[in-house]
């Protein structure tokens, strides 16, 4: 899914909300549908096992910005994880905006783009435990 324009992203301790270029969830947060004889019924989950995390934030043409330096910091790490905080928007965890956690696994580091873009970082985030719900 791509970034919305107000989302809340938390790598590490840090609020990179405002360097994101993208984000995609390899797993629905929120809700997902199941179909039982043939009627489908939504249902929210509590927590989420298995999911994947990509995307790209911006660098910073005056040096390290702090979302690089937390994303550079974990990488050199030996085991590559940190505490990740999602919610579709900035505002408050409430039940229209429900706030996901867990530790996640920096599986990938790298630039991204090309000569004459904007310096941009990619990365992929693991699932290192359960992502949590909570809405209050």
């Amino acid at each position: 899914m791509p970034v919305r324009n107000n989302a809340y992203f938390s790598f590490a301790a840090v609020d990179v909300s405002a360097d994101l270029m993208s984000l995609d969830v390899q797993e629905p947060m929120g809700s997902n549908d199941a179909t039982t004889m043939s009627a489908i019924t939504r249902y929210s989950e509590a927590a989420l096992t298995n999911w994947s995390i990509s995307g790209v934030i911006q660098g910073n043409a005056n040096g390290r910005g702090a979302s690089e330096v937390a994303f550079q910091d974990v990488f050199k790490t030996s085991a590559k994880t940190a505490a990740i905080i999602y919610r579709n928007d900035a505002g408050a965890k409430s039940a229209d905006n429900a706030e996901w956690t867990g530790t996640a696994v920096l599986s990938q580091w790298a630039f991204a783009g090309a000569t004459g873009d904007k310096l941009s970082w990619s990365f992929t985030l693991m699932a290192g435990s359960t992502l949590t719900r909570a809405t209050a």
